[in-house]
């Protein structure tokens, strides 16, 4: 361990040693902490360009991959965008951590929003975190992953506040499964979450796309993005874990909105269903 200097000048003249000696003894322990700056920016160079065998021989120098770069970035961070993990495996292999604080952004999430299957697969074999595991997953919109990591043991309430519930039900059609296990590990039922559901009159601005000349969003209820979407099955789900009826603080009752889902899109099967749950 590096010495800070006023601590290492106070043990040499504490232990008799000259000037001259106490001199050369700071001078080498300059050198020494320069040069593992030096060995931990290039491998974090290394694993930004996904050099295993490079990263081997500065590990083998002296460069440590649980400790971050001058820059505050670790080389664990760049080698999970990696195309392979061999470089993030052999990172790991040597003291990075799967899991840390002090990460900008953690593993999963890299490898996940990189498309890194292999490497979220490797990550997923060594412990990650199964709540962030969760979330990020929800982000990508894996519902397996996700089912899994609830499976794993995530912990809902630690990111209610992101309203992992409401992301499920943003998806294009939820898998019922994942809905009731966010349910039953403790996702709120009656929580809202920042929506757009664009009004019956525009629907044919909708149809197109966001409608950027109605940026405004604002907080729905879980059943009430359910409803809108005509998820059936998610609404099903919600009504058997109490979800309340009601039009919230504001907006629409959710059998107002999936009837403003028939008139844009027309009486679909799954429409009508919604409709008989709520009616």
């Amino acid at each position: 361990m590096l010495l800070h200097p006023l601590l290492a000048v106070f043990c040499l003249v504490a232990s008799g040693a000259t000037l001259e000696e106490e001199y050369l003894a700071l001078s080498e322990q300059a050198r020494d902490a320069d040069r593992f700056r030096r060995l931990n920016a290039s491998l974090v160079r290394a694993a930004e360009h996904c050099d295993e065998k490079k990263a081997q021989t500065l590990i083998e120098l002296g460069a440590v991959p649980a400790m971050a770069s001058s820059g505050g970035v670790f080389a664990a961070e760049a080698a999970a965008s990696c195309e392979t993990p061999e470089t993030l495996h052999l990172l790991l292999a040597h003291g990075a951590a799967v899991n840390s604080p002090a990460y900008r952004e953690t593993l999963l999430r890299r490898a996940l929003r990189a498309e890194r299957d292999r490497t979220a697969e490797l990550l997923i074999s060594m412990r990650t975190d199964p709540t962030d595991g969760l979330e990020a997953a929800l982000e990508r919109g894996d519902e397996l992953l996700a089912i899994y990591f609830l499976q794993s043991g995530a912990d809902t309430a630690a990111i209610e506040e992101r309203h992992p519930l409401g992301q499920a039900i943003r998806g294009d059609s939820p898998d019922p499964v994942l809905i009731r296990m966010l349910l039953a590990a403790g996702a709120d039922p009656n929580a809202e979450a920042i929506d757009f559901i664009p009004p019956a009159t525009h629907a044919e601005d909708y149809a197109v796309g966001y409608p950027s000349k109605y940026p405004n969003l604002r907080s729905f209820s879980m059943l009430q993005m359910a409803a809108h979407r005509c998820q059936a099955d998610t609404v099903a789900a919600l009504l058997a874990y109490h979800a309340r009826r009601d039009a919230g603080a504001e907006g629409e009752l959710p059998v107002e909105l999936v009837r403003q889902a028939i008139a844009q899109s027309g009486a679909s099967a799954a429409c009508l269903r919604t409709l008989s749950l709520l009616d």
